[in-house]
């Protein structure tokens, strides 16, 4: 999918703050792990393995938000949300539930308080990650009048054991916890995403729609261990292509894919793309519910991923392509997440409209106070004075269209301090991994190999794209599209461009449908070449072929060349030296070469990004061009580079500590013992219980 940019449309209507008028219902979705290629949406075209038809059709009436910015990995986007401050000023960390500094300080206030506040009946389930030290810390604590969560960064689909805590492989505790007490009369019965979606929908049913009420959804999919029921895994049979390495976390016998059916095969892709399906069909029925109990025509919708998709494949399958790394990643595919608003509330002004605004997680904080008519100020916070005021901002005019662009469109977001985003560029000062292009179907079979080299950390690879052909006086512009022909007949092979002193650009075969270009020799590539006007690689069968991804441009291997897009009529140009073909709108498309880091050669130490990146990711949003060493971007550098320093300086770190009274003396794992001793043996809170 490639990135439809524009601003959504102004509109009359925006959120009322009058007091007789009913307050709009919330539904908040915060996913675990959800890869940017992995729902519809983000697809430039229908794809049988994404069965997201709910998500597609919230997306199809409400507005695709295409850079809504996280952080890299969940703990801190989860306290971020909760907070409404910026993950610096609350968590960057992926804590232990039971550490005392984990999650959330004491000392602010969770939007849902302020929705309380406002006479809102608020209910959570799924993850919370987000601070388990007190009672204060848990969702009930946060203002959630009902909760059913686990505590950690995951737990076991069907049995809710513990899996990421300090109380380690003792599968005996369970991490399942309903607003005060362990969910006992839940634990066990079912695959963990259906118990959340009894929980809620059971919530609704019940509901007094004359009092407003905020849900917050927090799925376990689609994060490890890749659990999921045998119906869910054999509706996506018809997979091919698939690989077998994520039984880190899904270990056979421990934490197995369906343990009524143990014997289930690793089929990491069909896992994880079942278990996303799964997530889609409770949204549906959350939403429907809503419908049914007529709340939806006032119901404002928000849905994001916590971070990037993970792509290391021991432990998972997610795929972010077009955009580049993963979670953990500064890459865009590490922290701009698939995300959008939908629900009746919205004006008709913006349905079915694309917002490439930039929006933190952070900001849905000030949204819903907004919408609840509160002041969203964190009175507790300033009176403590130990901990930041919130960032959050107020995106309701921004998105309901009165507002025609973002309130964030000049305002720095300080990643981390290694990175910040200022407008269309972010700057990157360290190295950071992964930082590969995962390709349309990923991962494969030939998935071992992008694997490594995501290990060891290379600089990336340039790959070729269809773009305008270009005939101005520039010649860098006219080189990037130019190739020269080798042997004597006109139009055989095509290799290198002329500007390169290397024989040959070759096409690397061995990744799927990636079609990538190394200067460099090797047996394992492959060139170009034309063939009575059907582009391919050498080894391609006469099936396959490479055409154009209709949006990005980029080039991949199409494996039915009758219905690929840009697959037949390619021609080489002996003047121009030009790959081209005719284009939808009847201008001449040439391929050009794009994407090498640093203009066609490898960094000269360290890894990617480890002498400084400087991107334009409002254009170049897969983020191929490295701006670090233009000069007419070095006032841009310099400037982000004080401002990130600027923002160091302001950076929080929780100092939490709690007097642990409900522990014999010396007890090291506090939390496990009172689990064990006080909890019959669930995951809870574990200080200052007597209180």
């Amino acid at each position: 999918m490639a990135l439809i940019l524009g601003l959504i449309g102004c509109a009359s209507l925006v959120a009322t703050t009058d007091a007789t008028a009913p307050r709009a219902n919330i539904l908040m979705i915060l996913v675990d792990d959800l890869g940017w290629a992995d729902v519809s949406f983000n697809r430039a075209s229908p794809d049988p393995e994404i069965v997201t038809p709910n998500l597609q059709k919230l997306v199809d009436e409400g507005v695709h938000l295409t850079r809504h910015y996280v952080h890299q990995y969940c703990t801190p986007t989860r306290t971020s949300l909760q907070s409404g401050r910026f993950p610096v000023h609350v968590n960057t960390g992926l804590g232990d539930p039971c550490s005392d500094n984990t999650g959330i300080s004491q000392n602010m206030t969770g939007f849902a308080q302020h929705l309380q506040r406002a006479g809102y009946f608020t209910a959570q389930a799924g993850k919370w990650d987000a601070g388990m030290a007190t009672p204060a810390h848990t969702p009930q604590g946060r203002g959630y009048n009902e909760s059913l969560c686990y505590f950690s960064h995951k737990n076991d689909f069907w049995s809710q054991s513990n899996m990421q805590t300090c109380c380690g492989d003792d599968l005996t505790i369970i991490d399942f916890w309903e607003t005060d007490h362990g969910a006992s009369t839940l634990n066990g019965t079912g695959y963990s995403e259906y118990i959340y979606m009894e929980f809620l929908t059971s919530i609704i049913e019940k509901h007094d729609p004359t009092t407003p009420l905020a849900l917050f959804y927090a799925p376990h999919v689609a994060h490890c261990p890749l659990q999921v029921p045998k119906a869910a895994f054999d509706r996506f049979s018809f997979m091919s292509d698939d690989e077998s390495q994520c039984s880190k976390q899904t270990v056979k016998g421990v934490h197995t894919i369906d343990p009524h059916f143990p014997d289930l095969p690793y089929k990491c892709r069909q896992q994880y793309k079942a278990m996303v399906s799964i997530m889609d069909e409770v949204v549906g029925n959350i939403t429907d519910a809503l419908k049914a109990k007529g709340m939806y025509d006032n119901l404002f919708i928000a849905f994001s991923s916590d971070n990037g998709g993970p792509v290391d494949l021991q432990e998972n399958a997610a795929n972010n392509w077009p955009l580049r790394g993963g979670k953990y990643s500064l890459f865009e595919g590490g922290i701009r997440s698939a995300a959008f608003i939908s629900g009746g509330m919205l004006p008709p002004s913006v349905r079915g409209t694309v917002n490439s605004g930039i929006i933190h997680v952070a900001d849905w904080y000030s949204t819903f106070a907004a919408i609840a008519g509160v002041d969203p100020t964190d009175h507790k916070a300033a009176a403590a004075g130990d901990v930041p005021p919130i960032d959050s901002i107020n995106m309701l005019p921004f998105l309901t269209g009165s507002v025609a662009t973002s309130p964030r469109a000049e305002l720095p977001i300080p990643v981390g301090g290694n990175c910040v985003v200022l407008g269309d560029y972010k700057l990157i000062t360290s190295s950071t991994s992964p930082n590969f292009w995962q390709g349309p179907k990923y991962p494969n079979s030939s998935s071992s190999a992008l694997q490594a080299l995501m290990d060891l950390d290379l600089p990336p690879r340039p790959y070729p794209r269809l773009q305008p052909c270009y005939s101005g006086e520039n010649a860098t512009l006219r080189e990037l599209q130019m190739w020269s022909r080798v042997g004597s007949a006109a139009g055989t092979t095509v290799c290198s461009e002329a500007h390169v002193s290397s024989p040959c650009w070759n096409v690397q075969g061995e990744n799927g449908p990636n079609v990538i270009l190394w200067t460099q020799a090797s047996t394992n590539n492959e060139v170009f070449t034309i063939s009575a006007g059907v582009l391919r690689a050498g080894s391609i069968g006469a099936t396959r072929c490479i055409g154009s991804d209709p949006i990005s441009g980029e080039l991949v291997v199409v494996e039915d060349c009758q219905k690929g897009h840009f697959t037949s009529g390619w021609v080489y140009n002996e003047t121009s030296s030009h790959i081209q073909i005719l284009g939808d709108d009847g201008n001449l498309m040439c391929v050009e070469w794009f994407g090498n880091e640093t203009g066609g050669n490898a960094p000269a130490s360290g890894g990617v990004c480890s002498n400084g990146c400087l991107f334009d990711v409002a254009n170049d949003y897969t983020e191929q061009n490295n701006l670090i060493n233009d000069p007419a971007q070095a006032a841009r550098v310099a400037n982000m580079t004080a401002i990130l320093a600027g923002e160091k300086a302001n950076f929080f770190s929780n100092k939490d500590k709690f007097p642990t009274n409900a522990c014999p003396p010396g007890e090291k794992d506090c939390a496990c013992w009172v689990a064990k001793n006080r909890y019959g043996g669930f995951m809870g809170p574990y200080a200052m219980l007597d209180d």
